[in-house]
């Protein structure tokens, strides 16, 4: 496999460090605000201790499970009120925000919840410092409806917070609860709530959700957030945004993030950036109607991950998609409906998805065009039902890394486009595949099917450099056409089922630029139409290439455009033998020695058996021209593909996003937290000293440690030294940051041997 076992070295390393890798760019810078002169509420067991402040638009009553609200016991000591629940009382403690809001601060240990009041007119802020607080019956705050101005949720730095509700909220079980909202955070149809701070966040949800909004819902900040959940860990049925935060997931019978409604098509995700690890029963990621990913880490594992004992297509199983853009309504007449969006669109971002299900699914159209993908499926990598584009027109391939480690099919829709990237896929059946759930059906205008017209599908390639292996399937398979106009691609159809070979199509197979290379069982092999010239190979049954790295035999021929021809060795033909085997290096090389293109050739699975047949075209093969293909020993992988002839990085870098996005906060967040708190004073200025750079714990030797040293520093855990700053800052941009983290990752696990500094 492509460079198996450095590349998860370095996935490995990433996962465990994913916790500390800090917000992109998008993200906001927030000081905690002066919590100074706030009205202050004290948790104790049964008890709320309240000291006024500036905002007093509150007020406290016994809440009980059939929604009836009785006055507490109060007693007064100085400037504080205690409110207690009376002895016997089965009810709890319930801090009201009126309509006119303000800004509160909570603390303590203690039972109770927290409510902001209907069609709120004033923004609400809601400051944690150190709150654990727990509801028997009902949420833990509620956001009621129709308050459309923002209410924050603000966790105070350098303190743990921890909501948690109890198994009589789930509405669904305990329909006798009038109070349950089945959720630990639960804020109503129209709220607008905004989960910010630089504290941490956890939520436990023993009924169902974690966090469930019914309107707008968003995350910001440095706020790490755990939510462990029976259902889904963050659920919205309007808009999630999500611009920054370290973001803790773990579901145990629904979706990580999700976003719907029941009753209407909408169910927008938006995410500019974040840390985001979750580990889902059912999908990772689902938008109903969009999901866009603008920046983010992500390690998504799903239903235990591609290992898992799994049936799609038995209701007794969950989706448990990565990320998916998909869903359904019941509309106004009582009839459940497909979503009509469902467009699945990724800027960039590092993304490690594990799951049994889809890793990437639309029910629509995917996207993507940046960023570093890493994609394990016991089904299909990047599924989408229509078109799936991949990368950017005229964009430079090391903009956007995908390799498929594992899958049934790599990418599959309708309409395929590849258009720029470095991508590598290792699939059990096709690695392209273009079809769709409508194979077959009638459609006018269209190829094929059980009526003679079916979807129009197609494979269309105008760049990147892409390298695909097929243990079982037709490794490229379109049910109509395939053309290539542009970029590198490197098929390999099974060795192990002569029925199936590297490139199938119902349609034409052209190649009108571009370079490809093909390799496969003849038994079923597709001649193509060309515009420009190709050479292919075929083998006698006896004969076999040498580990020295001699020729394949006999002289190759050219194939004048549109007028295949398979030369080869001497008698070679149509089928059995060997033209290359597994784990062997194949190089083609001109007349003069100069090499056109070298692969290391690997299947997934170390299969036995060899193809019987290889074509190659480019825009330089000269007709009359002799061509040779040599078979060796595989080199070392030292790139991001196994096509080692082309200038192809080392190793990804985790990408920014693609925009800069500072979020539209809720009026006030921004003033009071840019001015609070006394400015640091500048450290003393000293000379730079002789530093071994990457080595920022100054031990001697470059490690893992010294990355975790760097990240621990961007997330605020640690401050550097100017010494270490010096040793840190390895990419040479003048500051420190995740990237510098990556590289000294990669210097680690040899995929480079210099920094980008030493190189300046």
């Amino acid at each position: 496999m492509m460079n198996c076992s450095r590349i998860l070295s370095v996935v490995i390393l990433l996962g465990l460090l994913l916790s500390l890798i800090p917000t992109t760019a998008g993200a906001v810078p927030l000081t905690d605000p002066k919590i100074g002169g706030m009205t202050a509420f004290v948790f104790n067991g049964t008890s709320v201790t309240v000291t006024d402040g500036t905002d007093t638009n509150y007020e406290i009553v016994v809440y009980h499970a059939d929604d009836t609200e009785t006055n507490p016991q109060t007693t007064t000591a100085g400037n504080s009120v205690t409110y207690s629940v009376p002895a016997g009382d089965d009810g709890e403690l319930s801090i009201a925000i009126k309509k006119a809001g303000g800004a509160y601060v909570f603390s303590g240990n203690g039972k109770g919840n927290i409510t902001v009041k209907k069609g709120a007119t004033g923004n609400a802020y809601l400051h944690l410092n150190g709150l654990t607080l727990s509801s028997s019956f009902t949420s833990v705050i509620t956001v009621n409806k129709d308050s459309t101005v923002p209410c924050t949720i603000y966790a105070m730095s350098n303190t743990v917070n921890t909501l948690t509700d109890a198994a009589q909220n789930n509405s669904d079980l305990y329909t006798d609860n009038a109070a349950a909202e089945s959720a630990v955070i639960k804020a109503k149809a129209s709220s607008n709530v905004w989960i910010l701070g630089n504290g941490t966040l956890n939520i436990n949800g023993n009924a169902k959700n974690g966090i469930k909004g019914n309107g707008k819902l968003t995350i910001a900040g440095n706020v790490q957030l755990n939510v462990n959940a029976v259902d889904n860990g963050i659920s919205g049925e309007d808009t999630v945004t999500v611009y920054s935060g370290n973001i803790d997931v773990t579901t145990h019978e629904g979706d990580g993030i999700k976003c719907g409604a029941d009753d209407t098509p909408t169910g927008d995700i938006v995410i500019h950036g974040g840390t985001f690890t979750i580990d889902a029963y059912a999908d990772g990621i689902q938008a109903t109607a969009n999901l866009t990913i603008h920046g983010g880490v992500f390690d998504i594992t799903c239903f235990g991950g591609y290992t898992a004992t799994y049936d799609g297509d038995s209701d007794a199983y969950p989706s448990a998609k990565g990320l998916k853009a998909s869903g359904s309504y019941t509309d106004e007449n009582g009839v459940e409906t497909d979503a009509t969006e469902c467009y699945l669109t990724i800027n960039g971002g590092y993304f490690l998805i594990n799951s049994p299900d889809d890793a990437i699914h639309s029910d629509k159209d995917v996207a993507v065009t940046a960023g570093v993908l890493d994609l394990y499926s016991a089904d299909d990598g990047i599924h989408s039902e229509y078109a799936n584009v991949i990368g950017k027109q005229n964009a430079d391939n090391n903009d956007l890394y995908i390799t498929i480690h594992k899958c049934y099919e790599g990418i599959e829709g309708a309409n395929i486009t590849i258009h720029s990237g470095i991508i590598n896929i290792f699939a059990s059946d096709d690695s392209i595949n273009a079809a769709n759930s409508d194979l077959g059906s009638s459609e006018p205008g269209g190829f094929g099917g059980s009526s003679g017209n079916s979807y129009a599908f197609s494979i269309d390639i105008t760049g990147g450099i892409i390298y695909c292996a097929s243990l079982s399937g037709d490794c490229l398979d379109s049910n109509r056409d395939f053309t290539i106009s542009g970029g590198t691609l490197v098929v390999l159809g099974s060795i192990t089922q002569q029925d199936n070979t590297a490139v199938d199509t119902d349609g034409t197979f052209a190649i009108q630029g571009g370079e490809i290379l093909t390799i496969g069982n003849s038994g079923m092999l597709k001649n193509p139409t060309t515009t420009q010239n190709y050479c292919s190979w075929t083998a006698t049954g006896s004969a076999t290439a040498s580990t020295g790295g001699s020729s394949s035999g006999g002289s190759s021929s050219i194939g004048r455009p549109n007028r295949p021809n398979q030369g080869g060795m001497p008698g070679g033909s149509s089928s059995g033998g060997s033209v290359v085997g597994n784990n062997k290096q194949l190089t083609i090389t001109d007349v003069s020695g100069k090499t056109l293109i070298s692969v290391a050739i690997q299947w997934d699975g170390n299969p036995s058996g060899s193809a019987s047949y290889a074509l190659y075209s480019n825009a330089s093969l000269a007709s009359g021209s002799s061509y040779t293909l040599t078979v060796g020993t595989v080199q070392t992988i030292s790139g991001g593909s196994n096509i080692t002839s082309h200038d192809v990085s080392k190793q990804p870098q985790t990408p920014a996003t693609d925009e800069s996005v500072t979020p539209a906060s809720p009026d006030g967040i921004i003033a009071s937290e840019a001015n609070s708190g006394a400015d640091e004073p500048s450290p003393t200025p000293t000379p730079t000293p002789t530093v071994l750079y990457g080595d920022v714990d100054g031990n001697g030797t470059v490690t893992a440690a010294d990355a975790l040293e760097i990240l621990k520093n961007v997330v605020g855990n640690v401050t550097l030294t100017d010494n270490q700053v010096t040793a840190a800052d390895v990419d040479n941009s003048g500051n420190v940051s995740s990237a510098d983290a990556l590289y000294v990752l990669k210097w680690v696990v040899g995929k480079i041997d210099r920094f980008p500094i030493e190189q300046a």
